[in-house]
Formats: C-alpha cells, sequence, structure tokens
C-alpha cells in the first residue's frame, strides 16, 4: 500500500479503502513481452511517461502515481485515463504535507493512435485488462474536451 495515501489511517482503514478501490480480487498484472502488438504503447510509455513513473511503473513519492494497482487503469472503457493523458493531471495536495505533482497533458504531442496505444499499454501491462481502446475512442475524447 502506498504510504502517502494512508498516513495517519490505522491499518485497519487502510486495508478497508484499500479494498474498495482495489477489489477483493484485483487483476495480476500481465508481463507484456515486445511481440504481443504492443511495441507501440510500450515505447511511448518509456519515452514519455518512465521519467516520474519508473520503467516498472513503480511511480516517485511526491512526484508521480504508481501504475501498479493503479484503478484508473481497470475503469471500463477508458475514459479517464485517456483524458488524463490528454489533459494532464493538477497537483494535489494530501493530509500530512503529502503531495503530487502535476502532470503534462499529451494532446499537443501525442496523436490519437500514440494516446490509443499508450493507454493500451497501460491497461494491458498493469491493470490486467484488454488492449481495446481505439484512436477513434481518443479522437472523441479529444474534441469533448
Amino acid at each position: 500500500m502506498p504510504y502517502t495515501a494512508y498516513k495517519g489511517m490505522s491499518r485497519e482503514d487502510a486495508a478497508a479503502i484499500y479494498a474498495y478501490l482495489m477489489g477483493d480480487k484485483p487483476p495480476q498484472a500481465v508481463a507484456v513481452k515486445i511481440g504481443q502488438g504492443n511495441e507501440a504503447g510500450r515505447i511511448t510509455y518509456l519515452d514519455q511517461c518512465s521519467g516520474c513513473h519508473e520503467r516498472d511503473g513503480a511511480g516517485k513519492p511526491h512526484v508521480a502515481v504508481a501504475m501498479r494497482d493503479n484503478s484508473t487503469l481497470r475503469q471500463p472503457g477508458g475514459k479517464n485515463l485517456i483524458v488524463s493523458v490528454l489533459d494532464g493531471l493538477p497537483a494535489q495536495q494530501f493530509p500530512g504535507n503529502e503531495s503530487m505533482q502535476s502532470m503534462p497533458g499529451f494532446a499537443d504531442r501525442l496523436n490519437d493512435a500514440q494516446i490509443a496505444e499508450l493507454v493500451n499499454y497501460l491497461r494491458v501491462t498493469w491493470g490486467g485488462l484488454p488492449g481495446d481502446i481505439t484512436a477513434e475512442q481518443v479522437k472523441a475524447l479529444r474534441k469533448a474536451h
């Protein structure tokens, strides 16, 4: 469990919140290997995201959330994940002087296909979901924002 999110809570309360967010049996991360059709998404992740989120998806305290065990990656349809990649996220403050830096948006740096490939890589690698997000879905969300 990430320390920063649960600081000041009893272990039981933190475990209850964790179980609520992750479910009783969160899907296991899938070991992704080159050749499974995810090369482009993996390359984009390593180039654009791993500096903050780390190569292994562990994240960095006070900088970037972990990809591993990230419930946003497992949401049906991927809308929140796609919008987060397009628009970025604001800096956040948490109790106990904990914080998270802002994340830049990539709408001006990545095209719809690249964002779909990246989102699929994240969902397959750390979300346990199929890589079924399309460039058309990204395009529709880009227009809506």
